[in-house]
């Protein structure tokens, strides 16, 4: 149990690095990272990483057909932008993002007037899905800018593609890890089943036939 958190902790410490660093390039307040683990919960995407420098409550963890821009990037395995999150159904409709929805009670912009001012600045977004071996996995996603233009551009999508190729890579990889070693504890613990119970066989029938050696 203590090496199983041990390892949580270490892929913990190795997804926020490396949002710190994209945080950090895209000098953005908000940023986070979102992947599945099929094995524990299929199509449910759980926070494993995340930056917020304001008062704002992060989802802990998305399911697939929710409302919100972060698993809609998901579900149709496509990379978002929005210029200004405060024109979000203009863009919307301009970029062609068909199905989605701001989900009900999400306060980023009550937030965002706080942590700004008035008057607010373009509200800028960026989202790209997590993909390995050709499954999408999980998303990374950066959202408001700490100085000016306060925009995300094409070249912003660019760079979190690949990002998140690389995230995906290399979770697909920790998870064959895990599945393995998981088929190995498994197997040492059949071993042990049938050892004990070839044990408990011949003490049986040394109790019903003494004369066994």
């Amino acid at each position: 149990l203590r090496t199983v958190e041990k390892e949580l902790n270490q892929t913990g410490s190795v997804l926020q690095k490396v949002l710190g660093a994209v945080a950090a390039q895209f000098n953005s307040y908000e940023s986070a990272i979102y992947l599945e683990d099929p094995a524990k919960a299929p199509r449910t995407y759980e926070l494993k990483a995340h930056i917020w420098d304001f008062d704002y409550t992060q989802k802990k963890a998305y399911r697939a057909g929710e409302k919100g821009m972060t698993i809609w990037s998901i579900d149709h395995e496509c990379p978002i932008r929005f210029v200004d999150l405060g024109h979000f159904e203009e863009e919307r409709k301009a970029r062609d993002y068909e199905g989605m929805e701001w989900p009900t009670g999400d306060d980023l912009l009550r937030n965002t007037a706080k942590l700004y001012g008035e008057p607010l600045p373009p509200i800028g977004f960026v989202c790209a899905p997590i993909v390995d071996r050709n499954r999408v996995v999980g998303s990374i996603r950066c959202c408001m800018t700490k100085t000016g233009p306060h925009l995300f551009d094409e070249s912003h999508i660019a760079i979190l593609g690949l990002v998140a190729d690389q995230i995906g890579h290399w979770w697909g990889n920790q998870l064959a890890l895990s599945e393995e070693k998981a088929d190995t504890e498994r197997f040492k613990n059949f071993i042990h089943g049938i050892t004990a119970l070839h044990d408990v066989t011949i003490k049986i029938l040394k109790e019903r036939n003494p004369s066994m050696g």
